[in-house]
């Protein structure tokens, strides 16, 4: 399944908003509180254009990526699908994505910095934060290769995962990918 990234535009703000606002989505987010159109106005105004991406295949826009906190070695990475999409295989296409975009974008830093010749460069890896209960996410980055790093702090927030659901007390983990660098 082949697809493509193009850059988050203005008009796919309300649409990004709803998909965020969903309960489904936002309980498995660190931050769960619904975002208002003001706040998604000044998100839109200062985000960094080449950390959030809108995936398509076949010209359908099916989720979001991105990839954050970006230097020569590191970079933690994320994707979405709309609900309206989901299950239909698009989860592990998305994070591939979401994977090869922090790659090209580590791989800038690295080259910047093996020409400055700066300092010996740490090695390559991907880091994420997710809630572990949220089993389909954490299969999909299993299968890319992501364990959950067992020095990392563990958080529990208070979450309901659905309308009218009960609340849950969900762990929050970081999961890690480390690259093998060619030699």
């Amino acid at each position: 399944m082949a697809y493509a990234l193009r850059e988050i535009l203005e008009t796919d703000l309300d649409l990004l908003r709803e998909h965020r606002n969903r309960i489904d989505t936002r309980c498995y987010l660190g931050n769960a509180n619904p975002v208002t159109e003001a706040q998604q106005r000044a998100w839109w105004e200062k985000h960094d254009r080449n950390a959030y991406k809108v995936v398509q295949v076949n010209g359908a826009d099916v989720g979001l990526v991105r990839v954050t906190d970006v230097d020569d070695a590191t970079a933690c990475v994320g994707s979405d699908v709309f609900f309206e999409h989901r299950g239909k295989g698009y989860g592990h296409m998305a994070f591939a994505a979401a994977c090869d975009l922090a790659d090209e974008r580590v791989g800038v830093f690295r080259d910047l910095a093996r020409r400055r010749l700066v300092r010996r460069l740490k090695p390559r890896s991907l880091w994420l934060r997710v809630f572990i209960e949220n089993e389909r996410a954490v299969r999909i980055y299993g299968k890319a290769g992501f364990v959950v790093d067992q020095n990392a702090t563990v958080e529990v927030y208070p979450r309901i995962t659905s309308e009218g659901g009960a609340l849950r007390m969900l762990h929050y983990v970081r999961m890690v990918r480390h690259h093998q660098e060619p030699t």
